[in-house]
């Protein structure tokens, strides 16, 4: 009885240990995402609600047709908002790929110059 009852508090232990250590993991995860990154993946009907569908040929002229002076130039203003954060994600196109290009080449110069061990501690962590 007394066997088994240390078995359990053995398990325990471990239990605790592997615990705290997916805790840790978790926290170090969290510190380095970006504030405004999701931290779980939406549901299907969550990404479905979000989904925006323009057409090539718009050009913010959605709102051309208000008859209110007041709801006119907010939405004016929103246009220009819109032009302007299409503009800014235009310059960010290609970063992606050069980003995963230069990840892959630093990696290649470290594995040319660390052992295994090192290699897996920098690129892990």
């Amino acid at each position: 009885m007394e066997r088994e009852l240390e078995r359990e508090y053995d398990l325990l232990r471990e239990l605790e240990k592997t615990a705290r250590a997916q805790t840790k993991v978790r926290k170090e995860q969290l510190k380095k995402a970006h504030v405004l990154a999701p931290t779980s993946r939406p549901t299907p009907q969550e990404a479905q609600d979000r989904s925006i569908i323009t057409t090539g040929d718009s050009s913010g002229s959605v709102f051309k047709d208000l008859a209110d002076p007041d709801l006119q130039s907010l939405a004016i203003q929103l246009s220009g908002h819109v032009d302007s954060i299409r503009g800014n994600l235009q310059q960010g196109d290609g970063i992606a790929p050069q980003l995963s290009r230069t990840r892959a080449a630093l990696q290649d110069v470290l594995m040319r110059y660390l052992d295994q061990e090192a290699y897996g501690q920098v690129i892990l962590g």
